[in-house]
């Protein structure tokens, strides 16, 4: 829950006396809330620091400035008029404690109040001196950045709870202990519930299935009690998950048709990864021959010829050098000392060891300020840090941060124009938490961009009296914020803390060249950057610029002839052609061989096979397409007719010839269109008996005479002379397997008393009825086969 704030103030006059202030004690200690890790205790002013302090916890932060130009708005780290430090857990009371060093005295024109207040991190912006200057400043963090209490039920955990009479949480929930170090509990809805946990009768299942994107079924969604889960229509088998099997429609009725499928993809993806597999193996061989060669024209190259690369384990290149006619200037030169083994690299003639040097920036041996005592509060070793790098091409990076460590120590760090600090105050070991530098044990604040000088001193409040047991030093410096991890009382007790400190966390500088900005530089002779290369200026306050290789090019840009052309084929993580890459200075271009069309590009149009290569592949491919599509075109008669499913079983078990298959499920109706007259005759009384025939009608369309009827009764005969002979089906129903239309035009002949000379029989017709469409072209196509249209 959120409460509204209170702010503590100080206020000075020009003379630097107290004008107004005001202290806020917060104590909720006997109520079920705490405060909330997600508040910051937070400091305004350019001459303060404050404390929090309860009966077991002591913290706070240093806000220091100089001057309004030090001040930036959003910015709240110590150095420009705003510091913010974390909270521990179960803090139930607090009182703010305030102190100034020089009671605002030559700020208090900008600056007449400090500021400090707990309150939620994330709605408080620092608008840098509009919050100095603001006279309702108390007044607006009191409205606008509230305080955040947790809360919980009773002080018991859920174990405890879950077996009294007053247990809170209903029907489908469960019980939370806090983590905020005070007990107690809260409940939730389980997963797939919702409400009020609280309230009777407890949580209601929440129906998945009533909104589409609550689930991720395919087809069918089921609510269960908490859930839910997808199902397949019927016809359909698979989990019915999206974005698992899904849904698959059932096709167990065509298993022949399945291996069919089956053995034609198969044959496929064969044919493909055969040719994938050959130019693969291509590309690999001249990946192979390139580097080979460019390890043989000696790779990178990163010094001045005939310099060493390597001081120890540290690689040096330009404009950096091991030796003063190895760098380009004598800041850069790099003292590589073998008094040590493995040799160590130091700044010029200095005795700042380099630990990396990259393009932008160097990491050197760290300096630790400290400060210790023993049980009786005498201090017992000191040493203060003073560091001046004024004059060279390096200055302090703001990806350092000031660091102190102890539990009753501060630390300022003074620069040319900037003072920065910070609090790090404990009680016991109980309170300390590794990994965290909060204020607890650990305190940390950022450093302002491009300073070249920095001291301080560690200082303490009660000489570590009463910790010395467990906390006899503290210690402080600047160093890498990536590279220290703070060990809680580990670190405390680590007697060689310093040297481990000097060892694993750098300090970082940042470095560049001249002091003159890039259109300045351009106009010199001493210009640095080489061909395919872009000037930098740098953006950390520091004067100078750098140099870049330009993008598509690699190597060292302060070399001549300057930066190379990066082979983007050489590598095929580097590049996205499909078959052929073809490099170009900076980047490079796709192509396709010859016998494929398309732009090359993976992510564009690729490469697409033409019909004048590869005819195995093609012919292959061409057969796999072409049994596909029969099957399919063939099962596609199941719709039309379901008898034919026995043919087709009969046909791909090769039970029953295609010829067969037209004969007993394809023909309808058949029809001959004469340019003549035919001779009718008496239809046979076998014939007309056979139920089989009954379904077929005979007519002679150019007559307009109706068509025989359906079924033929038994006593019928046809004496119209328009009317063709009923024995022209005897034949045709009767030809064999191995007859050909040749044969069958001779039994026409001899069945039907034609005419002498017979008349030409201009088309034979065969149509599905039953259908109600025409006959697909691959029924044609057996149809023509038998001389379904032919000339007689």
């Amino acid at each position: 829950m959120r409460i509204e704030n209170v702010v503590a103030y100080k206020c000075y006059n020009e003379s630097g006396d107290i004008v107004d202030e005001n202290t806020f004690p917060i104590n909720i200690t006997g109520l079920p809330f705490s405060f909330s890790e997600s508040n910051k205790f937070t400091v305004i002013g350019c001459d303060d620091y404050a404390f929090m302090i309860d009966e077991m916890y002591l913290s706070g932060c240093i806000s220091q400035c100089n001057s309004t130009e030090a001040v930036l708005d959003g910015y709240c780290s110590g150095i420009n008029g705003c510091c913010q430090i974390s909270m521990p857990k179960s803090l139930k009371n607090y009182v703010s404690i305030m102190y100034s060093d020089n009671n605002h005295t030559g700020i208090v024109s900008f600056n007449p109040c400090s500021y400090a207040f707990l309150g939620e991190q994330e709605m408080f912006t620092f608008r840098s001196v509009e919050d100095f200057r603001d006279t309702n400043f108390s007044e607006r963090i009191r409205k606008a950045v509230p305080i955040v209490l947790e809360w919980a039920l009773s002080n018991r955990t859920c174990h405890e709870a879950q077996v009294s009479s007053d247990y809170a949480c209903r029907n489908n929930s469960l019980c939370v202990d806090t983590n905020n170090g005070l007990g107690g509990y809260r409940c939730s809805c389980i997963k797939g519930f919702r409400g009020n946990p609280y309230l009777s009768p407890g949580c209601e299942d929440i129906d998945e299935c009533a909104d589409p994107n609550s689930n991720n079924c395919e087809k069918i969604c089921i609510n269960t009690p908490g859930g839910f889960y997808c199902s397949c229509p019927h016809g359909y088998y698979g989990d019915g998950f999206k974005d698992k099997r899904g849904c698959i429609a059932n096709n167990s009725k065509f298993p022949v048709i399945k291996y069919s499928l089956g053995i034609g993809f198969g044959f496929l993806t064969l044919v493909i990864a055969v040719t994938w597999l050959y130019f693969s193996l291509k590309k690999r061989k001249l990946i192979r021959m390139r580097e080979k060669f460019f390890k043989q024209n000696g790779g990178d190259t990163i010094t001045k010829p005939n310099c060493p690369r390597r001081c120890g384990n540290l690689t040096v290149p330009y404009p950096f050098g091991i030796g003063s006619d190895c760098a380009i200037g004598e800041w850069y030169e790099v003292n590589c000392s073998t008094a040590f083994n493995p040799p160590r690299a130091f700044i010029a003639e200095t005795n700042i060891e380099i630990y990396d040097i990259s393009d932008n920036q160097i990491r050197i041996a760290n300096l630790v300020a400290n400060k210790c005592y023993n049980e009786f509060g005498d201090f017992v070793d000191e040493r203060a840090v003073l560091a001046d790098i004024t004059g060279t091409p390096f200055s302090f990076s703001e990806s350092n941060k000031f660091t102190v460590i102890g539990c009753d120590d501060y630390a300022f760090m003074f620069g040319e124009n900037f003072t920065s600090g910070c609090i790090s105050l404990c009680n016991s070991t109980e309170t300390v938490l590794d990994g965290y530098c909060s204020g607890i044990g650990c305190c940390q604040t950022s450093v302002p961009k491009n300073f070249k000088y920095y001291r301080t001193r560690v200082k303490s409040f009660n000489n570590h009296t009463g910790i010395a047991s467990f906390n006899p030093c503290g210690y402080a410096f600047l160093g890498e914020q990536e590279s220290f991890t703070f060990r809680g009382v580990e670190d405390f007790l680590d007697t060689n803390f310093t040297k481990r400190i000097r060892k694993t966390v750098p300090i970082v500088l940042d470095w560049a060249i001249s002091n003159r900005t890039c259109h300045e530089a351009q106009f010199s002779s001493d210009y640095a950057c080489r061909n395919n290369s872009f000037c930098v200026d740098t953006n950390n306050g520091l004067e100078g610029y750098r140099c870049s290789c330009n993008e598509g090019f690699r190597g060292n840009p302060y070399l001549h002839p300057g930066c190379e052309d990066i082979d983007e084929c050489a590598d095929p993580n580097s590049n996205n052609c499909e078959k052929i890459c073809i490099n170009t200075p900076g980047g490079f271009n796709c192509s396709c061989p010859h016998g494929y069309y398309g732009d090359g590009f993976k992510d564009g149009r690729g490469c697409i096979a033409n019909n004048s290569k590869f005819p195995v592949i093609k012919y292959s491919l061409g057969i796999g397409f072409g049994f596909l599509t029969l099957v399919i075109a063939i099962t596609s008669t199941h719709f039309f007719d379901g008898d034919l499913q026995f043919a087709l079983d009969g046909l791909l078990r090769f039970e029953i010839s295609p010829r067969q298959l037209l004969l007993r499920f394809a023909i309808d109706e058949v029809a001959i269109v004469c340019d003549g007259d035919l001779q009718s005759s008496p239809l046979p009384g076998d014939l007309l008996s056979s139920p089989s025939y009954h379904r077929h009608l005979l007519s002679s369309p150019r007559s307009g005479a109706a068509p025989i009827p359906h079924p033929i009764p038994k006593s019928t005969l046809i004496q119209r002379r328009e009317t063709v002979a009923a024995q022209l089906l005897a034949p045709f129903l009767h030809l064999g397997e191995e007859e050909d239309a040749e044969n069958l035009k001779s039994k026409l002949h001899q069945t039907i008393p034609f005419p002498s000379p017979p008349p030409t029989i201009l088309q034979w017709q065969t149509k599905i009825m039953r259908a109600k469409t025409q006959i697909p072209p691959y029924m044609k196509a057996l149809s023509g086969s038998m001389g379904g249209v032919m000339e007689v």
